[in-house]
C-alpha cells in the first residue's frame, strides 16, 4: 500500500494530525520528543492492526482522552 493521507486523533502525543503525503520518499525529521516514533507507530497500527511497542491499547490514547483514532488512505 502507498499511503496518501494520515489522520490521527488523540493518538499518543498527537491531539490532532492531518497529513497529505506526496508521492515518493517521505522522511520524518525533527528534534527528540516531537512525535516521529509515534507517527511511525500509528502507521504500523493502521496497516498491521497492532502496536509494535505495546499490547495495551490504553497506552495508545493521549493522556486525558478516552479514545484514539488512526486512519490512513492509500492506493
Amino acid at each position: 500500500m502507498v499511503v496518501e493521507t494520515v489522520s490521527l486523533r488523540s493518538f499518543r502525543s498527537y491531539e490532532r494530525l492531518e497529513l497529505e503525503l506526496e508521492p515518493g520518499l517521505v522522511l520524518a525529521v525533527g528534534p527528540n520528543g516531537v512525535g516521529k516514533t509515534n507517527l511511525l507507530e500509528a502507521l504500523h497500527v493502521a496497516t498491521q492492526g497492532f502496536s509494535p511497542r505495546t499490547r495495551a491499547d490504553a497506552q495508545l490514547v493521549r493522556f486525558g482522552d478516552r479514545a484514539a483514532r488512526v486512519a490512513v488512505r492509500g492506493r
